[in-house]
């Protein structure tokens, strides 16, 4: 059976996600324990049989969380199907105005560590999603425009709503591996 480990327990996205794959029968783990913890993680890979990782880490840290978890894999000698990673725009300079990040002091030492998260999965060399969001709002899901990597992005929102959609397909369908998408709603 199909385990989805969410990881990244106080984003509104997370529940969200869950509660949609729950729906459709799938089994899901929240982790809500240290993210800098490998022991933590590799008990949870050896107690569940997880087979696809939503990271909804942020907004600081996340490359040392994800590096944590790809150590804690790499110990354990498991793989998985589907890392999906939810980033923001701008990690790619893609987007056409600066931006302000939501509860960052430091946007330069906030991209690097985005950047560098992004590395680590791409490096880790199994099938992966980046999800490159714009400014996340509460709502409903809503019509969206996708954009590749490096496409040329405007600044905008995209609702919560639409972000748990869009990796919620990505989770049942296999969709966007091995992509770094950008999301914003029309």
């Amino acid at each position: 059976m199909k385990t989805v480990l969410i990881l990244g327990a106080t984003n509104p996205v997370t529940h969200q996600v869950a509660n949609n794959l729950k729906q459709q029968g799938i089994s899901v783990v929240i982790y809500n324990e240290d993210p800098k913890s490998i022991a933590k993680y590799q008990a949870v890979l050896t107690t569940h049989e997880i087979t696809t990782v939503l990271c909804t880490y942020g907004p600081m840290d996340v490359d040392w969380y994800v590096e944590s978890f790809y150590e804690a894999l790499r110990l354990n000698h498991q793989s998985i199907d589907h890392f999906i990673l939810l980033s923001v725009i701008g990690v790619n300079n893609e987007q056409e105005e600066s931006l302000q990040y939501e509860g960052v002091t430091d946007q330069r030492e906030y991209l690097l560590q985005q950047q560098y998260a992004i590395k680590v999965v791409d490096e880790a060399e199994m099938p992966y999603t980046i999800i490159r969001q714009s400014r996340v709002v509460i709502g409903a899901p809503k019509p969206y425009q996708l954009y590749l990597e490096g496409q040329v992005m405007p600044v905008g929102t995209v609702t919560d709503g639409t972000v748990a959609a869009i990796c919620t397909d990505a989770i049942l369908h296999h969709h966007y591996v091995n992509e770094s998408i950008g999301i914003m709603n029309n």
